[in-house]
């Protein structure tokens, strides 16, 4: 099978995405002790994502002309990895994590990480809309077309989460350069989507917004 250059460049990147670029630096070094009082990093990844089906829900803030919901609705991503390869490494689903672990506890520490995924709605899929649009209520499967709607976070699905990190070996080499370990993240967060909403042709509020 014959690959053109932009499938081979989407595989390649594929494979290169399993390894995630990290760097830390140790803050406080105690020559006497050789005991490093902290340690900072940073993670900058990519991802891809899969959804489940959802369900939509619509309704005027300013009027009760539209309040309905469209049921087990399908999306997709748009992950643009190619993008990378142009230097455009922002605008690819990515994540990137900033961390830092405790010096008298070097297992534990804090981390803020943020996760720009992509979530679109297919089009002209047929889904179960109910309730009231205009002066008329609806309860039947209708096609999502262009013309009614779409509905989008091409700017991204924005997770902004603040979390502690325990830390735990599992396995150390003979020499200690080399080290495996799970790590446990409880955390908390928030949701900061930019949507990309449009009703029978007219766009909406698509400004940046605290979701959840």
């Amino acid at each position: 099978m014959l690959l053109n250059s932009n499938m081979r460049q989407k595989i390649v990147f594929l494979l290169l995405s399993l390894f995630t670029l990290s760097t830390s630096f140790i803050f406080g070094q105690d020559d006497k002790k050789k005991v490093a009082k902290g340690q900072l990093y940073f993670l900058w990844g990519y991802n891809k994502d899969w959804f489940s089906l959802s369900d939509l829900h619509f309704e005027s803030t300013n009027s009760n002309d539209i309040d309905f919901t469209v049921y087990q609705v399908k999306a997709h991503d748009k992950p643009r990895f190619e993008s990378v390869f142009k230097k455009d490494l922002s605008i690819p689903q990515f994540i990137y994590r900033i961390g830092y672990t405790f010096g008298k506890h070097p297992s534990m520490g804090i981390e803020i990480g943020f996760d720009h995924a992509k979530y679109i709605m297919n089009q002209n899929q047929v889904a179960r809309v109910k309730g009231k649009i205009f002066e008329n209520y609806v309860d039947k499967d209708t096609v999502l077309t262009n013309n009614f709607i779409r509905f989008e976070h091409t700017n991204g699905a924005n997770f902004l989460m603040a979390s502690f990190i325990y830390r735990k070996n599992i396995y150390v080499s003979p020499s200690g350069s080399n080290c495996f370990y799970g790590t446990l993240k409880p955390g908390v967060g928030i949701v900061i989507p930019q949507s990309e909403v449009a009703l029978f042709g007219i766009n909406q509020n698509n400004n940046y917004h605290i979701a959840g």
